[in-house]
């Protein structure tokens, strides 16, 4: 039975914290894949208190639908465009920015080539105030390339897995010309190296980048 005292300690607690960030997690697939898993580490393992995420996936559900029940169960909203070929790539952004204006989410966080992509020009077409990307590989492909190239500048964060990914990314995006100065390049890119597990986050760290996008203080 609730008493005059809990009501107040659970009143002051409820107005003590501030809404719970909306975050936008979108990414190619979610089959069974590293980066897949990665998502759903991340998606589940947020605090709710805090945080409130839903997930796009740019294919339809994967027969092998694992990753995806996890994310059920967790009571997350997952979300499938049914994208299966270039021609519906500008459908797919039309489709993705209505999403979002749905959700109204503070910040989109994407992963692999396809979903950066998508995600980024649905973000802004959206008008989301922050878009964070995400690399995994050193990829050759000069086409993909000059696509990355030409969106960077709509990313406020890039995410890369490794030293040497972020490396690549700081040669093939040209951050350095995109504001001339050596704090910028640097503040654009983010490593995360080792295992993609949520309880190794440095809270520090996290503040820091929080602060940098212009999120408010969220713990």
């Amino acid at each position: 039975m609730s008493t005059p005292l809990s009501s107040i300690i659970s009143e002051r607690v409820s107005t003590a914290l501030p809404p719970p960030l909306r975050i936008a997690l979108v990414i190619t697939e979610l089959d069974f894949g590293g980066a897949e898993q990665a998502l759903v580490n991340l998606a589940t393992g947020l605090s709710r208190e805090r945080f409130s995420p839903a997930v796009y996936s740019l294919q339809s559900r994967p027969k092998n639908d694992l990753l995806v029940r996890r994310l059920e169960e967790a009571g997350i909203p997952v979300h499938f465009l049914d994208v299966h070929s270039h021609w519906q790539f500008f459908s797919a952004v039309s489709r993705l920015a209505e999403l979002f204006r749905q959700q109204q989410p503070q910040v989109v966080q994407s992963f692999l080539f396809h979903a950066n992509v998508v995600a980024t020009m649905a973000a802004r077409r959206a008008k989301v105030p922050r878009v964070m990307t995400g690399i995994r590989v050193a990829d050759p492909s000069a086409w993909r390339q000059r696509v990355e190239r030409w969106l960077t500048p709509q990313m406020d964060k890039i995410v890369c897995v490794s030293q040497g990914v972020a490396d690549h990314a700081r040669v093939i995006l040209r951050l350095l010309r995109c504001r001339g100065d050596l704090a910028y390049q640097a503040g654009r890119l983010i490593e995360c190296t080792g295992p993609t597990r949520c309880q190794t986050i440095n809270r520090s760290q996290c503040r820091k980048t929080y602060a940098g996008l212009g999120i408010p203080k969220i713990f």
